[in-house]
This record gives C-alpha cells, sequence and structure tokens, in this order.
C-alpha cells in the first residue's frame, strides 16, 4: 500500500479516535496546507516542489507544536528521539549533495530536534510548578 493511502486512513481514523477541540489555528494551518499541495500537484519543478514539500510539512506540524506546548507528556520522548537518528542516518545515506536531495532531510532533522527540545523542556518546566 502506498504512504500516501495510510496517511489517509490516519486522516480518517482521526475523526472518531483524535481529540475534539479543533482550534482556529487548526483549521488555518489545514486550509494552508491543502492550498500548497494544490500548488505542488500543478507545478512540476522540483526545487518548487521541495519548497511546497517544506511549507505543508510546516503548516501540519504546527499544530502539534501548540497542542505539545500544553501537553508535552502526551508525546513519546522515544519516538522524536528516533525520528532525530533516523535523519541523521538519512543525510549520511545521501549520495549527490544538492539543494532537491538535501532539504527535506535537513529540515526534518530541525524540526525534529526542535520537537524533542520542546517536549523536554516543557516537561520539566510543568514538572516544577
Amino acid at each position: 500500500m502506498q504512504i500516501w493511502l495510510w496517511d489517509l486512513l490516519l486522516f480518517i481514523f482521526s475523526f472518531k479516535n483524535g481529540t475534539k477541540n479543533i482550534k482556529s489555528t487548526d483549521i488555518v494551518s489545514l486550509i494552508l496546507a491543502m492550498i500548497a499541495i494544490i500548488l505542488w500537484l500543478v507545478i512540476n519543478q522540483p526545487i518548487w516542489s521541495i519548497i511546497l514539500i517544506v511549507t505543508i510539512d510546516i503548516f501540519s506540524f504546527a499544530p502539534t507544536f501548540v497542542k505539545s506546548w500544553n501537553k508535552p507528556q502526551e508525546e513519546t520522548l522515544i519516538t522524536w528521539f528516533l525520528n532525530i537518528i533516523r535523519q541523521i542516518f538519512i543525510l549520511l545515506s545521501i549520495n549527490e549533495i544538492n539543494f532537491v536531495t538535501i532539504t527535506v532531510p535537513i529540515y526534518a532533522l530541525v524540526a525534529n530536534i526542535a520537537f524533542f527540545v520542546l517536549l523536554v523542556s516543557r516537561r520539566r518546566v510543568i514538572s516544577i510548578n
């Protein structure tokens, strides 16, 4: 099964099992991500496609950052740590380094590190209070 089908299934199941407190930032992120996806499908140039893929991911990751700021204990640290390790291995396995091949792994590494740091620091702050 293609990866986007798994994503679609996860999206559908999230309506039944996910949290129901949808915020305006969630809606804005979804709309911006959908616009970026449409642009990505229309544009057939690798550099612009990479830029749009990163933009889509930023918009789709934003609600996770917002939720985890308030409830960092609901995320598993080991998952995000393993994502960091995975991105490092991906970067080390790239044969030809150029904008198209390295942009997404670098973005993913930075995003995962930032999210991991957010989780650890917010857990400490919340446990102190």
